[in-house]
């Protein structure tokens, strides 16, 4: 496994060399670092404590209470050096310092734990409508085929804000829980099963994996899979990974990929998903109905594609961002409630080939169905609220022979395309993460979502 120090990367330490009962600590589930400081060490010099668990053992054989092993790492001179741990320098090939030429007292705190639950970690928990509450929850240990993620940045979604506006969501959790599902990080731990991955690869995750064996697996619609796992809880400092996901949707970052970038791979996929399923071609006119990160994602697919596009929505920032991204023309829906009014006020000669639906309202939806020409398609990509129903006009349909389609979700595919469109610059992480919070912020930021926050996308840090 590789360990981490000052950005460097580095061989595990042979622990076993001053705690025989250390041994193979960096491949137990059961272990993880909690912290390290300082950024730099120097592996000649140093000594160690281990105190070793000693559940096992009269009078605690038994106990309910979890014991830890600590090791203490000091610097010391080197006429003070003990030789049997001077082949520690062994990991780094020369005994030279990694990444500083100055030995600066230091400690590594690695926690353990024997099933059940571990120490606490910082998450934000949703209680229900409107009610985030920042507290410590237990870390669960690792089950089988599993692996522990510490994250590094997680992104506000326009999903989470509908959950937060209305306290639940009927497929992906149950109050109260940690919520949040767009995340990047660090692997700090691995179950003894695992293949392929280890400690420090970074890594990004899709918020949810197929089972791979019901009808619509086997048909490519994955995304419409009878046994969809979904995974929540990006709003905290770490975040186990399904055994399911781990195999399916969990996928390795370059080194050069930002995390806050590779957070934007969940959304994007299903906007991926979204425009293959419209199939825009080259030269076509396509409308954007909405200018939020969804909205832009389709602006910057559609323009991507060949296509010239149309987007209407609120927000100078968005709308100035849409520009940039490629839109020719822009409908700026401030002061306005009439969707099909406005573009065709703004637009009267225009004929849309295909229109994407990203506001997520009955009356969006039935004004695309008019703005579309005949033969046209449409994607109602927004979700309206439960319970809410349309009335289309069915002669407008027939007559015109419409095309009509909602999609949903993502699939194993468009996980993986998303990424490479990150990865190749088409979709720019400055362009749609303009904030930034901490994780202690977090529950005065979705109020001022729900308020009216024209942010595009905000990054949660998970320290002070």
């Amino acid at each position: 496994p590789q360990w981490h120090c000052g950005g460097q990367e580095f061989e595990s330490p042979r622990l076993h060399h001053f705690c025989p009962k250390a041994r193979g600590l960096s491949h137990n589930p059961h272990f993880r670092i909690v912290s390290h400081f300082p950024v730099y060490l120097h592996f000649r010099w140093v000594a160690a404590l281990g105190l070793s668990p000693i559940r096992s053992s009269p009078p605690f054989s038994g106990s309910p209470f979890p014991f830890f092993i600590c090791f203490l790492v000091f610097v010391i001179p080197d006429d003070f050096l003990i030789p049997a741990f001077d082949d520690l320098s062994e990991s780094t090939g020369s005994g030279r310092s990694v990444g500083s030429v100055e030995p600066v007292p230091c400690f590594l705190l690695v926690d353990g734990g024997w099933g059940g639950e571990r120490l606490g970690m910082k998450a934000a928990v949703l209680y229900g409508r409107e009610d985030i509450r920042i507290e410590s929850v237990a870390e669960p240990s690792l089950d089988a085929g599993e692996v522990r993620v510490r994250i590094g940045a997680a992104l506000t979604c326009g999903t989470d804000l509908k959950v937060y506006r209305r306290g639940y969501h009927a497929r992906m959790l149950t109050p109260p829980c940690v919520f949040g599902h767009e995340l990047a990080g660090t692997v700090v731990e691995v179950a003894p099963d695992v293949a392929g991955w280890i400690a420090g690869d970074r890594v990004v995750c899709a918020n949810s994996a197929p089972c791979g064996t019901c009808e619509r697996c086997a048909g490519g619609q994955e995304n419409l899979c009878d046994d969809l796992l979904f995974l929540n809880g990006a709003y905290a400092e770490s975040i186990v990974i399904p055994a399911r996901i781990v195999k399916k949707n969990l996928l390795r970052l370059r080194s050069e990929t930002p995390f806050e970038a590779a957070a934007l791979t969940e959304p994007l996929a299903c906007v991926v998903q979204g425009i293959q399923d419209l199939q825009p071609r080259p030269g076509e006119r396509v409308l954007v109905m909405g200018a939020g990160p969804i909205g832009l994602f389709a602006v910057a697919l559609a323009v991507e594609a060949g296509c010239v596009v149309t987007v209407a929505g609120r927000g100078e920032t968005r709308l100035s961002l849409a520009r940039r991204l490629g839109a020719s023309n822009i409908v700026d829906m401030a002061g306005r409630e009439d969707l099909e009014a406005a573009v065709r006020f703004s637009a009267p000669a225009a004929v849309f080939d295909a229109v994407f639906e990203a506001v997520g309202k009955p009356t969006a939806w039935e004004a695309a169905t008019r703005l579309v020409r005949k033969g046209g398609r449409v994607n109602f990509f927004g979700g309206c609220p439960s319970g809410t129903s349309v009335t289309l006009e069915t002669g407008l349909l027939h007559y015109s022979n419409l095309t009509l389609l909602a999609s949903f979700h993502h699939t194993p595919r468009s996980i993986r395309t998303a990424l490479d469109l990150i990865e190749r610059g088409v979709i720019r992480v400055g362009d749609f993460v303009d904030g930034e919070a901490s994780l202690d912020e977090l529950p005065e930021l979705f109020r001022s979502m729900a308020q009216g926050n024209r942010s595009v996308k905000t990054r949660i840090r998970m320290n002070a």
